[in-house]
């Protein structure tokens, strides 16, 4: 389980890293690391992916709005906007 708060993922972290290298911050990180394994410390220390359903990284959807032509002539139609002359391409040489 993920932890909850930065403040409980900070926490575990300095006990990870009290069970790996047996330098403990204070006692009460000692008193924890000795009653949890490595396992669950590191899974408490990780932070939970948020992440919405749809989500789509800025880059890649930058990638895609420049990859689409909008103009509908001939040329842009056979994949060569370069060539396009007509006032409705506003694609400027795309990718399409």
């Amino acid at each position: 389980m993920p932890a909850k708060s930065e403040k409980q993922r900070k926490l575990f972290g300095a006990v990870v890293r009290c069970k790996e290298t047996g330098e403990c911050a204070s006692d009460y990180i000692q008193s924890i690391a000795d009653g949890i394994s490595l396992k669950d410390a590191k899974d408490f220390a990780k932070k939970k992916e948020m992440v919405k359903e749809g989500f789509v990284p800025f880059s890649v959807w930058l990638e895609e709005k420049e990859a689409k032509c909008t103009c509908k002539c001939d040329s842009c139609k056979d994949g060569d906007c370069s060539k396009c002359s007509c006032d409705d391409c506003k694609c400027s040489g795309c990718k399409c």
